[in-house]
């Protein structure tokens, strides 16, 4: 479990990262420090601690220091994790798994390789009850807020990304959370010794997976004032993946931070304004060695994946719990971007379920 003066050392340099922001506007209000808390309280929550109190010092409501100071008292929220109850499985291979985590994980766990154009590819998320996967509100809008920061969907997560040699999610995923890192040891610390002996035994090349933004127009930052975390992280490789017109954009945008990450173009004569999803898998096999990717969304990037078939399984979470959607500002779904006849609509094969309590963990394979 991560150390109290380690949390506050994260807690700090996130505090330090959303204070500019306010200090950029040169008058921080009620609502934006509000929201700033927010923010840190939920990533606090993602990492598996809560927050007992914490505070943030400045200049009256104006003129923001460049950090906000944090006094944090943390603990572990729940204890062990229980293990998963297998329901169905119709996976078939040979376990990969540790031992350790084929008890945690209930079973036995494979993935082999279906196609020798592109890596394997899992797209996983968590729905709720109706399908829904964000609320919508600003500090709450990632899936940690919908499966309730459940320790086992935290765990297939952390599970799922060290099977990985790329965990890809378009940028305005990256943007909702700039100070995410999707790598197991973020998610979930409590099994970061055993998922580094699982990568070992897997032969991965890398420490951690590689982090792709997708992103067509090539606008990454969004003229944000700070750089996301996983352009800084030690041990930790980036690649942006866009258009030829999109990497003008790539590299006017981190210039300002003295930063070049790497960039794929992969992009059709035909349709310059709009990455290609299959030339982006083969060229991230080809030319990353990434034979295992991970899509952690979102909707529109999970829909680009799915209309393109381009895609080997869903591991799909499910929350017990219904949150309602309004026809003028409606919630996000899982996928999105695309319609299908029912003619040409995707079969999947349902091959595992697992279940602890009231939630659900599927596995469906694309036939």
């Amino acid at each position: 479990m991560l150390a109290n003066r380690d949390m506050r050392t994260s807690l700090q340099s996130f505090g330090d990262f959303q204070a500019d922001s306010l200090k950029e506007t040169g008058q921080a209000g009620e609502c934006q420090v509000n929201e700033t808390f927010e923010r840190i309280e939920s990533t606090a929550q993602y990492c598996g601690f809560s927050l007992s109190h914490f505070a943030a010092i400045g200049d009256g409501k104006k003129n923001w220091k460049s950090s906000l100071m944090i006094e944090a008292t943390v603990r572990p929220i729940g204890g062990e994790m229980d293990s998963l109850e297998t329901l169905l499985d119709r996976c078939g291979g040979e376990n990969q798994l540790t031992e350790e985590l084929t008890n945690l994980y209930g079973g036995p766990l494979t993935f082999e390789r279906r196609s020798e154009a592109r890596p394997f590819v899992v797209v996983n998320f968590v729905t709720t009850i109706e399908g829904l996967t964000s609320y919508g509100i600003q500090g709450k809008a990632g899936g940690g807020w919908i499966s309730g920061f459940n320790k086992q969907d935290v765990f297939i997560m952390g599970l799922l990304r060290s099977f990985a040699d790329g965990v890809a999610v378009g940028a305005n995923t990256l943007r909702s959370e700039p100070e995410h890192l999707w790598t197991s040891e973020f998610i979930d610390k409590d099994h970061e010794t055993e998922f580094v002996k699982l990568r070992e035994s897997l032969g991965k090349s890398r420490k951690n997976p590689v982090q792709i933004f997708v992103t067509s127009s090539g606008n990454v930052l969004d003229n944000m004032k700070n750089l996301p975390n996983a352009f800084s992280a030690p041990e930790v490789e980036t690649l942006i993946v866009t258009t030829e017109k999109g990497k003008n954009v790539v590299e006017k945008e981190f210039k300002k931070f003295s930063v070049f990450p790497g960039i794929l173009v992969a992009n059709r004569v035909e349709k310059p304004n709009e990455v290609n999803i299959p030339m982006m898998m083969n060229r991230l096999l080809r030319d990353y060695e990434i034979e295992f990717l991970l899509i952690e969304g979102g909707s529109g990037f999970n829909g680009s994946v799915t209309h393109a078939e381009q895609y080997d399984e869903y591991f799909q979470a499910i929350s017990p719990k219904i949150i309602g959607t309004d026809k003028n500002n409606p919630r996000q779904i899982s996928v999105s971007g695309f319609e299908r006849s029912p003619e040409n609509s995707l079969p999947h094969n349902l091959i595992s379920v697992k279940n602890h309590k009231n939630y659900l963990f599927l596995r469906w394979r694309l036939n």
